[in-house]
This record gives structure tokens, C-alpha cells and sequence, in this order.
């Protein structure tokens, strides 16, 4: 495009030289115009054997995934993963060619799972007690019935979430967010008392825990992860990692 464009402005000028019968000025352009007619034709040549090329790719990967079958998995047997990087490429790949009308984790909605658009969010949580003895681990996806931890409607009144707009805009509540299913999950593991979250008192619970979330924490999550939740345990040495952002969110 930027040859085009200059290309265009010497193509300008030649054609007001000639109207001027400014035989000087085209002796000078000329040339000029020629050697970018030409460079313009050798990129384009370029371009389409890069075209060619990602079409041919594009064909092969459509024919490939047409031929993939449905995998049947069994979430029950997803364990051990890390909150961590290679933790989120472990469940990826454990869900993969399953029935995305079954286990939904973006905007594909049928078929064999491919990964081509992750739009929800997927969060893991590993937690240690004071004896380093690990209490709890999961997964979760965001979203109503999405894979991974669901915990009971009672360990969700523990926390409160608010409304909070998403990466395309839109706003709604947040408490389906694979984060605050995980904080619900881990105070149910623990045993820590359900009450209204206004009147619950600071529990006597003391541990680590890493939340490895793929996505930025929205407003909502990022109350319940780095406010509420260590209210309820003050105890709690807190890792936060946020995978699409500089490293370390925050550590408290």
C-alpha cells in the first residue's frame, strides 16, 4: 500500500510534467515510476504465493477437522491440574473433539471441539494448608453449566457479585465467572461456615493458595478474589496469575 500510494503521487507528477511538456522533470520521474511499477509487481507476486499458500493450509485444516468424530471424556477423571499455564493447556487439551454442545467453553456450539475461539474464561485454583498439605485443586469455566467446579448454591452466598462488563461489552453479573465459583468451591472444601457474607466472621483457616486465571479478573472477581475472600480468611497467603497480562497480578 505505501508503494501504491507513492507510486501514485510520482504518477501525479508525471502526468502535470506532461501537460507542462516539462520534458526535464519527465526524464527524472520516469525512471522513478518504472522502478516502482516494478517493485509494486514483485510484492504482489510475493503476496500471492503467500495467498496460495494460506488457502491450501485453510483447505487442509477445514478437510481435517470435517473428519474428526465426537470424544467422549469423563470430567470426573480430569485431576491434578496445576494452577499454571501448562495447567490451562491440560484441560484444553483433555476436552478437546469433545461435543461442544456439551461442554461449551466459547462460541462454538456443536461438533467436535477445536479451540478455535475461547471466548469464556478458565480459571484453576491449588490451595495448601499451614502443613502444606493440599486441601484443594480445580478447575472452572465461566458461564451456567460450563466444565469444571459448580459449587452449591449455598457456598455461592458467601460471596457477592456485582454486575461488570465484558471483553465485548456487555454487562451482566457475574456470578457464574469461573473465578468466583472457585473462591465458593474452596470455602465449602475447608469447611468454612455458610452465613450471609455481611455478617460472616473472619475464619481461622490458614493456607496458600495460586489462582491461575487465563483471563483479566473483570471489577466483580477481582472484589471477591483480593477483597472478600480475604476477608472471610485473613489467614490466607494469596498468589494471584493472570495469563494474559505482565506475569503476576497481585500477591497479598
Amino acid at each position: 500500500q505505501a508503494l501504491g500510494k507513492v507510486k501514485d503521487r510520482l504518477l501525479a507528477h508525471v502526468v502535470c510534467a506532461r501537460e507542462r511538456d516539462d520534458r526535464e522533470t519527465l526524464r527524472s520521474l520516469g525512471p522513478k515510476l518504472a522502478a516502482f511499477a516494478k517493485d509494486i509487481k514483485a510484492v504482489r507476486a510475493l503476496d500471492s504465493k503467500v495467498t496460495r499458500r494460506m488457502t491450501a493450509a485453510s483447505r487442509q485444516l477445514r478437510a481435517y477437522r470435517e473428519r474428526q468424530t465426537l470424544r467422549e471424556v469423563d470430567p470426573v477423571l480430569l485431576r491434578n491440574v496445576p494452577a499454571s499455564l501448562k495447567g490451562y493447556c491440560q484441560v484444553l487439551d483433555f476436552y478437546r473433539l469433545s461435543d461442544a454442545a456439551r461442554y461449551s467453553f466459547g462460541r462454538q456450539q456443536d461438533g467436535p471441539q477445536h479451540f478455535t475461539d475461547v471466548r469464556r474464561n478458565v480459571a484453576i485454583v491449588e490451595a495448601w494448608d499451614s502443613s502444606g498439605d493440599l486441601v484443594f485443586g480445580g478447575y472452572s469455566v465461566s458461564g451456567v453449566d460450563a466444565p469444571g467446579v459448580n459449587p452449591e448454591a449455598r457456598s455461592r452466598e458467601l460471596f457477592v457479585a456485582t454486575e461488570a462488563e465484558d471483553g465485548l461489552g456487555e454487562t451482566y453479573a457475574r456470578d457464574q465467572d469461573a473465578e468466583f465459583k472457585l473462591c465458593a468451591a474452596l470455602c465449602a472444601a475447608i469447611g468454612l461456615p455458610v452465613g450471609s457474607p455481611r455478617a460472616q466472621k473472619p475464619f481461622s483457616w490458614e493456607g496458600r493458595l495460586v489462582l491461575f486465571s487465563k483471563k483479566p479478573l473483570c471489577a466483580s472477581c477481582h472484589d471477591v478474589v483480593f477483597c472478600q475472600l480475604l476477608r472471610l480468611l485473613p489467614g490466607l497467603n494469596l498468589e494471584v496469575v493472570v495469563d494474559e497480562t505482565d506475569g503476576t497480578m497481585g500477591r497479598c
